[in-house]
């Protein structure tokens, strides 16, 4: 009776540890970054698409850590932009992650002293790094952008 019970507690206990745990393989590969990047960008105004290595050169990144991208920045000049990378392992997501960070930052620092008007926009600047990848985005409409990523990136 008692390895019953025993045992009855053990499988409990190992059941309930699983609960809450994510045992998915993660998000990387799961979502490509062009599929990302199609559903946030309907969160930016007009926008040119850049490429990888220009992406890459910009943030200061090795190109050899950066396995895809999608970035597009407002045609009419202004702060909105939206860039996806997906890193080649976690490091270099969060690598590129704060890299994004002192690119936000220097935007604010210029935008205080030569246009204040976009500041506030720079301001509400979004970064945000899982698994593999790495996002930006500055726009209007950074709530939209962190419900429709937690969907995406689960």
């Amino acid at each position: 009776m008692m390895k019953r019970i025993l045992a009855f507690l053990m499988t409990a206990c190992f059941l309930l540890a699983g609960c809450g745990t994510d045992t998915s393989a993660g998000t990387a590969g799961a979502v490509s970054t062009d599929a990302i990047f199609e559903k946030l960008s309907a969160e930016l105004p007009d926008y040119d698409v850049q490429d990888t290595a220009i992406v890459t050169k910009l943030l200061g990144l090795d190109a050899d850590s950066v396995v895809s991208s999608a970035a597009g920045f407002a045609k009419s000049g202004g702060p909105e932009m939206l860039i996806i990378l997906e890193g080649k392992d976690s490091d270099a997501a969060l690598k590129a992650g704060e890299r994004m960070n002192y690119y936000l930052t220097t935007l604010q620092s210029s935008a205080a002293q030569y246009a204040p008007e976009q500041l506030e926009l720079l301001k509400q600047g979004y970064i945000y790094t899982k698994d593999n990848y790495s996002i930006m985005y500055v726009g209007a409409t950074p709530d939209n952008v962190k419900k429709e990523l937690a969907k995406l990136l689960h």
